[in-house]
């Protein structure tokens, strides 16, 4: 692959007031020099950033603020990188240089996730119109696909987690689980839409002893 096209994202702003996404893009490839883009699972070659850049802006278009935009670029990215844990604190240690801002950092993803005012249907209904677009450009659509999906957690503070059959882990586990939309070509499919369940307090008794709840019932 060609090295990271760094000029791309130095000269740019994907629109008026949005120079601090444009930054934080930049900052994240100037990260890898010459090379390719480091601290992901994948590598991004010059058409990759556009695309990436590309998706920000039409995100960050459903988004309200600079400032939200700036976040929402924080959290995709952190999403998309290496590091194993996923959450706020991780994330915004990972994107900013300065040891000194990161409790700042940590601060405006948190509130970006639980207190400022967006629509997390409108940019989900954004982000599966650019996949669905890419897509069925190359087939049509033949399914739809209705699914659940298990997530693995260690912990017990995350929304809807609770020990629970998953059919993805293929036993009874401490997880969340989801109910999935999915969208398929003859070889091709995405994931369009989510709702995670959430569970009775506890689990439903029966003869037998417990027995958890799951997504039908």
């Amino acid at each position: 692959m060609n090295g990271p096209a760094l000029g791309a994202f130095r000269t740019q702003s994907l629109s008026p007031g949005d120079g601090c996404l444009a930054l934080l893009i930049q900052k994240v490839v100037s990260l890898a020099g010459n090379r390719d883009i480091v601290g992901m699972e994948y590598l991004l070659d010059r058409k990759g950033e556009r695309r990436l850049a590309a998706y920000f802006h039409r995100i960050g278009e459903v988004l309200r603020t600079a400032p939200q935009r700036a976040s929402f670029a924080t959290y995709a990215l952190g999403l998309m990188g290496d590091g194993e844990r996923k959450s706020m604190e991780p994330m915004a240690a990972r994107a900013c240089p300065n040891p000194e801002g990161v409790n700042a950092a940590h601060e405006r993803l948190t509130y970006f996730t639980r207190g400022a005012e967006w629509s997390d249907r409108d940019v989900r209904r954004e982000a599966a119109r650019y996949a669905l677009a890419a897509m069925t450009a190359r087939e049509p659509v033949t399914d739809w696909i209705i699914d659940d999906t298990g997530f693995p957690k260690q912990g017990t503070h995350s929304v809807g987690v609770q020990r629970q059959y998953s059919g993805t882990i293929g036993k009874i586990a401490n997880c969340q689980v989801a109910a999935s939309l999915t969208i398929a070509t003859r070889t091709e499919h995405v994931p369009v839409d989510f709702a995670l369940y959430l569970p009775r307090a506890g689990p439903r008794i029966h003869r037998g002893g417990p027995r958890p709840t799951s997504p039908t019932r």
